[in-house]
């Protein structure tokens, strides 16, 4: 709109001045808090390519021990992820999301402020967007991509988040913080942003946890706990003999939150309570097999 009044080849930032000064209230719009966690974004231009979609669906089966919201971190405190082409959420290929996960008293300094320096605007402008601290994940709905939806999960719901029996339950929980520009949304578009939290959480937990999960560079090489070991998944059959105890059985991936002092001591002192997440492989519990997987 901004460009038809001021020419096509308007510069974007006064484009956006004009917007501004048209219309005061958009300090206070979902457009305004995602240009600013863009701006912030820009500076290290964090990407994170999981390497398959299967170590996405393996983190989104993962079992999850946690007790407390406080203590979970991010790879970033603003990245965007890009999924492989063959990961679906919702039956629908996953579309890339801008993710910012930023302490509240930071928000001002690290994004507000420099956005509003960089449009050469002071600093005495109310955003309202800047009282909750949580994960905001900004996408463009996948069913629709004329559509941008921000949602924000505040941090002090992130386990109840978890735990949520479905989609409805989460929406719930959330409220009206499933979007920030007052857009209602429906059953199809809250069970692919519950699946994307859900997604988007594990991959933190799981960079905490793993030293070696995250590593330099664009998808070539497989890390070396991840190299495929043949193992046969929940939904197979293991065609046992009957000498195998009852309480053998396949475990999956699973983390476990740290919330007992007795864990950050020594070298661990100054972390958070909370954010140390051990991670226990896939593995077959009591029960030494060689085990394969039909391809």
């Amino acid at each position: 709109m901004a460009r038809q009044v001021l020419g096509k080849k308007t510069p974007a930032k006064d484009c956006l001045l004009h917007l501004i000064a048209e219309v005061p209230e958009f300090f206070n719009s979902m457009n305004y808090a995602v240009l600013c966690e863009e701006h912030y974004w820009m500076k290290a231009n964090s990407v994170i390519f999981p390497e398959t979609a299967d170590i996405l669906y393996r983190l989104r089966e993962a079992k999850l021990s946690l007790t407390q919201s406080q203590g979970l971190t991010m790879p970033h405190d603003s990245f965007l992820l890009a999924f492989p082409k063959d990961y679906k959420i919702s039956s629908v290929p996953a579309m890339g999301c801008m993710v910012t996960f930023i302490k509240l008293e930071d928000r001002r300094e690290h994004q507000h402020y420099p956005f509003l320096d960089y449009l050469g605007i002071k600093k005495n402008v109310t955003v309202t967007d800047l009282q909750v601290k949580g994960l905001y994940l900004t996408y463009f709905c996948p069913f629709n991509n004329q559509i941008v939806i921000r949602a924000s999960i505040p941090e002090d719901l992130f386990v109840e988040c978890l735990r949520a029996s479905s989609a409805v339950r989460f929406g719930e929980l959330l409220g009206s913080y499933q979007s920030s520009d007052a857009l209602t949304l429906n059953a199809r578009d809250l069970e692919y942003q519950f699946e994307l939290f859900q997604i988007i959480v594990r991959i933190g937990i799981y960079a905490a946890s793993c030293d070696s999960a995250l590593r330099e560079g664009y998808p070539h090489v497989r890390p070396k706990h991840l190299e495929p070991k043949g193992l046969l998944y929940r939904d197979q059959t293991l065609g046992l003999s009957r000498e195998t105890r009852v309480s053998a059985h396949y475990r999956s991936w699973h983390f476990r939150q740290l919330t007992n002092k007795r864990f950050y001591q020594g070298a661990h002192a100054k972390k958070p309570i909370g954010s140390r997440i051990v991670f226990v492989k896939d593995t077959m519990v009591q029960l030494k097999v060689e085990a394969e997987t039909l391809a």
